[in-house]
């Protein structure tokens, strides 16, 4: 493994927080995918949720701002339309979706780059009109924290050579 493999390996060995064990132990007893992405997207588009995702945003503009002397405005508040935004959105997203399907393992310890990379195009749906990946897990994720988009996610289709509007299996 390189360094920036082992780096990546790194910040995807997190475990779930003591206090979310129940939320953990729901979501490890989510096996099948009819299961998973619909409980994804009613906790994604929670308003709880979401005002903990802005509050993220705020912490750390907050927070890299101190390193550089900025001040942030009290009254600083991040919507779906700021990358910023997207990235803690999609960021909650994966981490939901690795707890259920890898627990607190890596998800690909061989090459942890890949979900790094994923995130960031599903992250990119914040300011971007829509997607294009064969991928079904970014598809998922992407549905999941965007629902406002979902007539813009697209797959490409092998089968018949052409790109199609993706419509999840579950």
């Amino acid at each position: 493994m390189r360094e920036r493999e082992g780096f990546l390996a790194k910040m995807w060995d997190f475990k779930h927080p003591p206090e979310c064990d129940a939320a953990f132990q729901d979501l490890r007893r989510m096996q099948s995918d009819k299961e998973l992405w619909p409980h994804m997207t009613e906790l994604l588009s929670n308003v709880d949720v979401i005002n903990h995702v802005q509050d993220s945003c705020v912490a750390s503009f907050i927070e890299m701002g101190g390193h550089q002397g900025w001040r942030v405005s009290n009254n600083f508040c991040p919507d779906r339309e700021w990358l910023t935004f997207g990235a803690r959105l999609t960021q909650f997203g994966y981490m939901c979706w690795k707890y259920a399907r890898h627990g607190d393992e890596i998800p690909e310890p061989a090459s942890p780059a890949n979900p790094s990379y994923d995130m960031i195009y599903v992250a990119y749906m914040a300011i971007c009109d829509g997607i294009l990946t064969n991928d079904a897990t970014l598809l998922n994720i992407a549905w999941a924290c965007w629902p406002e988009k979902r007539d813009s996610l697209m797959k490409y289709d092998q089968s018949k050579n052409a790109v199609v509007p993706y419509k999840p299996s579950w």
